[in-house]
């Protein structure tokens, strides 16, 4: 094709274009050029294994979802990604919270590193519950703050949190949503009725019409996500906004062979829209010494949907205890050690390898074995900075944290 044809078609393209903008409005259809990639930016987890199967973290600009059995762990990953953010950007991090499940838990929150200030209400109860007055310092760490933390109030219905939700992320001031739980949202009698064509109420035999109404606001908010929130630019840029929605599960009545006995429900809502699902689920108990009492449990993952550059079908666990939450390093040691980058020579012996084969450090004996090397790992930052180096090695890019435009 000659160079004067090739002007010809574009000149075509390019009024083709000016008239779509004069009947759609300007921006509608755009070349491929001018669309920002916004998901390859990620914002980690803070839990080395997931963040592995994740490319670097949850996929900026998306909504992603979190599965599972109650208790199981999915409002923990949420929270575990909030501290993550926190330690990351500081002030500068802006994290709203819809907790449709009731009143938050700030004190689990703080466990998993997620700081959360506590209210004047809060500081009362806690005194009164313990008979006395907080000190001074004491009062001072609860009130302690690192970066503005807002709550969804004064919405109770699925389309008014929802609609909260898109309205807020549209703005691109929040870096993460959390938005829990989907399951205990309640639908709008408007669209009760106009999904049955009568009044529905939960408890009274036809729970399927309200879950059909919950699973069309839910379908209702992704497509809304995907049409206003990764179309603001308020910017400059894509809008880098997370939304972690944490959703229940109900039993599956069709197992299959080696298959959950749960299910997900409003899936058809969420399916299209989710960057990825998560399912959360129980794992064996961590108890102190071989018969001692339980001090945690493993918390089970599985990667079952995913795009951008996520493993599907990944899994793994990860160490969580109740007195202390996650523990990151823990995980850390267990991700290379599965990925033989740490590698047991024998007698309490550990050597941690490159990506390019070498033996980048050995510990000798003296350590203690697995649980030695991982003390040494909490206690010397310059240490778990190899094993950090080493734990990028392992992905195909470098993640990226931060929009280089």
């Amino acid at each position: 094709m000659t160079a004067k044809k090739k002007d010809v078609k574009k000149e075509k393209m390019a009024s083709l274009r000016s008239r779509l903008d004069a009947v759609l409005g300007k921006g509608v259809i755009v070349g491929a050029e001018e669309v920002d990639a916004g998901y390859k930016v990620r914002m980690p987890s803070g839990l080395p294994s997931l963040d592995r199967a994740l490319a670097g973290g949850w996929p900026c600009g998306t909504v992603v979802e979190l599965a599972g059995p109650p208790s199981a762990g999915k409002t923990a990953v949420t929270y575990a990604t909030a501290a993550a953010l926190q330690r990351r950007k500081g002030k500068n991090a802006r994290i709203l919270v819809a907790n449709v499940e009731g009143v938050m838990d700030k004190g689990f929150a703080r466990k998993l590193g997620f700081i959360v200030p506590y209210s004047d209400s809060d500081i009362r109860m806690i005194e009164h519950s313990r008979g006395a007055k907080l000190t001074k310092d004491e009062e001072t760490e609860l009130r302690r703050a690192i970066c503005p933390v807002d709550f969804v109030e004064g919405a109770y219905s699925a389309n008014e949190i929802l609609d909260t939700v898109i309205k807020a992320a549209a703005t691109d001031e929040y870096d993460l949503i959390l938005l829990d739980s989907v399951a205990a949202l309640v639908a709008d009698d408007d669209l009760v009725r106009q999904i049955q064509g009568r009044e529905v109420e939960v408890g009274c035999g036809d729970e399927r019409a309200y879950g059909r109404a919950i699973n069309g606001v839910v379908n209702s908010f992704c497509n809304r996500w995907f049409l206003t929130v990764r179309g603001s630019k308020p910017k400059n840029r894509p809008n880098l906004t997370v939304c972690l929605l944490v959703n229940q599960v109900r039993a599956n009545m069709n197992t299959g062979y080696g298959g959950f006995d749960w299910k997900v429900p409003g899936a058809f809502g969420l399916k299209h829209a989710k960057s990825a699902s998560i399912w959360v689920y129980h794992g064996k108990s961590l108890t102190k010494g071989e018969d001692g009492p339980k001090v945690g449990r493993m918390m089970n993952w599985l990667v079952d949907k995913a795009k951008y550059d996520i493993q599907p079908g990944a899994k793994g666990s990860i160490p969580f205890y109740f007195d202390s939450g996650f523990d990151p390093v823990e995980d850390l040691f267990r991700t290379l050690k599965a990925a033989k980058l740490a590698v047991h020579t024998g007698g309490g012996k550990w050597d941690l390898i490159d990506k390019f084969g070498e033996v980048k450090e050995s510990y000798a004996s003296g350590v203690g074995g697995e649980d030695g090397v991982i003390d040494l790992l909490r206690t010397v930052p310059e240490e778990r900075a190899k094993w950090e180096e080493v734990y990028v090695s392992l992905f195909p890019e470098k993640p990226v944290l931060e929009w280089v435009g």
